[in-house]
């Protein structure tokens, strides 16, 4: 829906692993809020 985008901002609902693939996939620098119950240890995938 926008060509062209290289930066995505998010609030705490869209940090899971499929949104962060996606973002990967079409280059998108993704800056999402943390969940309040999220552990910054990484869970499998680097992205």
């Amino acid at each position: 829906m926008c060509p062209g985008m290289e930066t995505m901002l998010g609030n705490a609902l869209y940090p899971n692993r499929e949104i962060c693939y996606i973002t990967k996939i079409y280059g998108i620098n993704a800056f999402f809020m943390p969940k309040t119950n999220a552990t910054f240890r990484s869970n499998g995938i680097p992205s």
